[in-house]
């Protein structure tokens, strides 16, 4: 006989629930080691713990045998996120087919009930399964670690010279990329054959960016070879960013293959090279896109991380944080700018903002503040980190290995 959970456990759940919810995945992994769960409970948190710490196989194996009960049950929270999850690992570890029929599930049964914007998404990764679902998996080949003689390109963003089926191109090394993706004018060069269909993702400011899919047999990029490496492929004025045209991007996929990556101040890129510092903090994934733990306004808080952002901008949920502090500033209209366009969404223009990352301070003369939801993946942390931040430091490695975002101080 199947008992209710106890009083404690009900409430603990829900703490917990909430904790998921909002994003607050720093205090996930402590509530969840001091929380008493009913069993299944437990692994159900461990395993969406898991997939947010990037350790793809053990959510996989915490999940994996919750999902029939869950199915067998009326529609409920748990079994929502467990396919949600569930899909994100399969399309990480790039098992597309069962990764598409996780996304199917998830909108067959809670389709109704999401947000407009987790709708959009989940449908949005759903077609990008379809289309490479029978689509081998990516691989990698490595030598040894490698030191990249890069560059810092006109928009001050890292350039990381890379051998796409035998051509020597030169491609953004971007954080905020949930994949990789290049211009038609590039797909063209290097000869990719792309699938049949097309897919839609957002770009950083929430607008639709509609693109095809080829799978490229070799790239290689240092010491390091992958094979089978999705493509996204969209038109060059999508990547056409103030006049400057982006050829390619190096999006998540091949980021995390590569374990870990260090951009210093020269231009150069360290793949899988011991990072030059010790003083870290920690990553969480959030689907495709790591978010970084940030002190600001006051206390630890999760913010995404994007070298491909010249700059930083902070969300609606940091400007409830300190809206005090605006209080006698003017409304202004800040840009949101993409590879699907531009739109503007009101705010302010916040002077001398501190925030203190990987244990070292960094002082930014000007930030961008919203005062609403963008309708984009910002709103659900405290801001998007860029170039602005990073350019602090003599280098900085992101390690999708261990999760951890470190910093080298720059000489003062």
């Amino acid at each position: 006989m199947q008992t209710a959970p106890s009083p404690r456990a009900a409430t603990g759940f829900a703490h917990l629930q909430s904790l998921v919810e909002t994003r607050q995945y720093l205090n996930l992994e402590s509530g969840l080691a001091s929380t008493r769960l009913e069993v299944a409970d437990a692994a159900l948190f461990r395993g969406i713990l898991a997939n947010r710490r990037n350790r793809l196989r053990d959510s996989i194996d915490l999940l994996t045998p919750l999902a029939a009960k869950l199915a067998a049950a009326p529609a409920s929270w748990r079994e929502k996120e467990l396919l949600a999850s569930l899909a994100d690992d399969y399309s990480k570890t790039f098992e597309y087919a069962r990764s598409e029929a996780m996304f199917s599930k998830l909108l067959q049964r809670y389709g109704a009930s999401l947000t407009k914007r987790e709708h959009r998404n989940f449908s949005n990764r759903l077609s990008e399964m379809h289309l490479l679902r029978g689509a081998p998996p990516q691989t990698v080949e490595k030598t040894s670690p490698s030191m990249i003689a890069a560059k810092i390109n006109g928009m001050g963003l890292p350039e990381v010279p890379v051998e796409a089926g035998g051509k020597p191109e030169s491609w953004v090394m971007d954080t905020g990329a949930n994949t990789c993706v290049i211009t038609e004018t590039t797909a063209r060069r290097i000869g990719l054959q792309l699938l049949e269909g097309t897919a839609t993702t957002d770009d950083i400011s929430g607008l639709p960016v509609s693109f095809r899919v080829g799978v490229l047999p070799e790239l290689k990029i240092g010491n390091t070879i992958l094979h089978n490496v999705e493509l996204p492929v969209t038109a060059d004025k999508n990547l056409n960013i103030g006049g400057a045209q982006i050829q390619g991007i190096i999006g998540f996929p091949v980021q995390a293959a590569l374990g870990s990556f260090s951009v210093y101040a020269d231009g150069s890129v360290g793949i899988d090279s011991d990072p030059p510092s010790e003083t870290t903090a920690e990553m969480f994934m959030e689907q495709q896109t790591p978010l970084v733990s940030v002190k600001a306004g006051g206390e630890a808080r999760l913010f995404s991380l994007d070298t491909g952002a010249t700059g930083s901008t902070f969300s609606e949920r940091f400007y409830r944080v300190i809206q005090s502090k605006l209080a006698d500033q003017p409304v202004k209209t800040l840009p949101v700018t993409g590879a699907g366009g531009t739109h503007s969404i009101r705010g302010y223009e916040m002077k001398d903002l501190a925030i203190t990352i990987a244990g070292e301070d960094v002082l930014l003369k000007s930030a961008g503040v919203f005062s609403e939801p963008t309708g984009a993946g910002i709103d659900d942390v405290f801001g998007n980190l860029g170039q602005d931040v990073l350019r602090s430091f003599k280098s900085y490695t992101v390690d999708f290995r261990g999760m951890m975002f470190s910093v080298e101080p720059a000489l003062r």
